[in-house]
């Protein structure tokens, strides 16, 4: 039987960033999301690359090789970099980047997999029920992430699980 440290119900936002932030600290993670997970994991989304006036490494040999392999990209200066307006991240572009993270440091996440109910087993382990399979995943430390957005008051008393979660706003 697989063992976990860490089970994430709903990988939307929060879901996606705890699966993210656990398994960068090295805990087994298993994730959960009922739907589809949104962009493919392979679709390309970009990245900066900040190179200082100067450095050991000119801008050119980044865009020589970009330019070569018909890849766009846009070049920003100083002031672009730090103009307002580019502290927003695209948000479906960024729970596919924390989904990626946490495949890529081990975490399992399984989509298409809505769980039901949640039964600690007495042991220190957890035995679910999901639509379209049945897992029983052993969880060392039963630590599980209800992160359904904005139903998560509707849902959080379907699980045995104390929260201190107060829906300060529907």
């Amino acid at each position: 039987m697989e063992r976990f440290d860490v089970a994430v119900v709903g990988l939307g936002a929060l879901g996606s960033g705890a699966a993210y932030q656990a398994a960068v600290k090295e805990a087994r993670v298993i994730g959960f999301e009922q739907f589809e997970l949104g962009l493919r994991m392979l679709n390309i989304t970009g990245g900066v690359v900040f190179l200082p006036r100067n450095g050991p490494t000119p801008s050119s040999d980044f865009t020589k090789s970009l330019d070569a392999n018909g890849v766009p990209y846009e070049h920003l200066d100083s002031r672009e970099v730090t103009s307002a307006g580019l502290g927003i991240a695209h948000a479906p572009k960024s729970v596919t980047t924390m989904q990626y993270q946490a495949r890529a440091n081990d975490a399992v996440l399984r989509e298409s997999t809505r769980v039901d109910r949640i039964i600690p087993d007495g042991n220190g382990g957890v035995i679910g029920n999901g639509h379209a399979f049945k897992f029983t995943p052993a969880i060392d430390r039963v630590v599980v992430e209800l992160a359904m957005d904005g139903k998560t008051s509707d849902n959080i008393s379907k699980f045995p699980i104390k929260s201190a979660l107060a829906v300060s706003k529907l």
